[in-house]
């Protein structure tokens, strides 16, 4: 504050303080009015500011009843710079003792800088929080707007939020530092802003204990074919220690003979809801007979380095395939069926036949041999070979009549018409199962025989 005293001042009068700098310029000081006897002119903050470690020169000019000035002799002014106990390092609020264990605290951080000698509204700060991630590359980030001084920060300092999610990525045991730099003078320049000690903590990132997954079907070490599903086997991920909403999961599987299957990643919606994966059977299947593992990976935000669980050694078990005795007739007595067959694997349905019988003695080898299953039918009739074992691959021996028509019912859908004449067999092998062969029999007479599936 540049203070006059002198018992010609009076009100009415006013002081106009000349403030010059080295390089000539001139810096903008508010007019004062005069008491009677004195008058003091604040000097702004900005303008110290503006003067720290230069010699200005002050001129004091006295406006009479605001009109006609008076001048004083020019006064050779040095400023002193501040010393750097002045400025404190920004800090984080959560941390302590040097250390910012983001295991203690949940959510954002907020790092807090004290008000500093000639703080002001309206100054730009520039306040950067660095380290290094955990994928080795360089964190740079200037902390969010406003990137002012507001009013209300002249007293109580800068908070700004530091998000966790930027915090999650950083290497553990690494070193965060937080920077911070002011144009004191009121304007935007980086280049002239003040730099202030650095603020630095040790990060220590959340402890992840990643115990096992469990395999659906599992037991005592090895996973049997028959109890893996058709949509794949399915893995669940246990709320493991450390864990948090916003983590990303996924599930990888290793097997043999260049099996692999990776899930693709779920984020976590809380801290004790089991994640359910599935992988894919035809890859765990590639691995018959063999040892094979499966394990978890977690990243605890967008973008960082995943840890791996725990992993589940297994051997997956031999795949034994059961495949029904053939359907040759040769246990059912010789002579007309008053119903339609019926076994464990195969049923013979009719519709508007003459006569349906069980015989012996046929001369179409090899199709036919030994006992056999006839139908004779009628304009309409038709037939199905049903079969409730649903298999992927089935053949017939044939002998018929004259030219017939026949499809498959498929878990997809019907097939398209076949025929069939004289003697063969019927063979077809389908990506799904197959529910049953159906003929377009008519007046046609049908005998069918070893029927085999698989």
């Amino acid at each position: 504050t540049v203070v006059l005293r002198d018992s010609r001042l009076k009100p009415g009068d006013v002081l106009a303080v000349i403030w010059q700098l080295p390089d000539g310029r001139t810096l903008d000081i508010p007019y004062v009015p005069a008491t009677v006897g004195e008058v003091r002119a604040p000097i702004p903050a900005s303008v110290i500011a503006a003067s720290l470690g230069k010699t200005v020169e002050v001129t004091n000019v006295i406006l009479v009843d605001g009109g006609s000035g008076v001048t004083s002799p020019a006064l050779a002014l040095r400023v002193q710079d501040l010393p750097a106990t002045a400025f404190k390092p920004p800090r984080v609020v959560q941390a302590s003792n040097g250390v910012l264990d983001l295991n203690t605290f949940s959510g954002d951080a907020q790092v807090f800088a004290e008000p500093w000698p000639l703080i002001a509204a309206g100054q730009t700060f520039w306040l950067l929080a660095k380290g290094i991630r955990d994928d080795g590359s360089t964190y740079t980030e200037r902390l969010p707007t406003p990137y002012t001084v507001q009013s209300a920060e002249v007293e109580t300092g800068i908070r700004r939020v530091l998000e966790r999610p930027q915090m999650l990525r950083l290497e553990n045991a690494s070193m965060l530092r937080l920077e911070l730099k002011v144009d004191l003078t009121g304007g935007a320049s980086e280049a002239s802003a003040i730099l202030f000690p650095e603020g630095e903590f040790v990060m220590a990132t959340v402890n992840l204990n990643l115990i096992a997954p469990t395999i659906v079907g599992a037991v005592d070490g090895a996973l049997d074919p028959e109890s893996i599903p058709a949509s794949g086997v399915v893995v669940k991920v246990p709320p493991y220690g450390g864990r948090d909403a916003g983590q990303m999961v996924y599930v990888e599987f290793n097997g043999q003979n260049g099996s692999h299957h990776q899930t693709a990643p779920l984020r976590v919606p809380d801290k004790t809801t089991f994640l359910n994966f599935t992988v894919s059977k035809q890859e765990v299947l590639k691995s018959t007979n063999k040892a094979v593992a499966f394990e978890y990976k977690v990243a605890l935000a967008d973008g960082a380095l995943y840890s791996t669980s725990k992993p589940v050694p297994l051997k997956i078990e031999e795949v034994v395939e059961i495949v029904p005795d053939p359907i040759d007739f040769e246990e059912v007595p010789v002579g007309n069926l008053s119903s339609d067959y019926v076994s464990e694997h195969c049923e013979i349905w009719t519709y508007q036949l003459r006569t349906r019988r069980v015989a012996n003695a046929s001369q179409a080898h090899p199709y036919i041999q030994g006992k056999y299953h006839e139908v004779v039918g009628v304009d309409g009739a038709r037939i199905q070979v049903r079969l409730p074992w649903q298999p992927r691959k089935v053949r017939i021996g044939y002998s018929v009549s004259k030219r017939i028509a026949y499809h498959y019912a498929l878990s997809g859908g019907i097939s398209r018409d076949y025929f069939i004449e004289g003697s063969g067999w019927i063979e077809y092998t389908s990506n799904t199962y197959i529910g049953y062969v159906g003929f377009a029999l008519g007046d046609a007479t049908l005998i069918l025989d070893n029927i085999t599936m698989e």
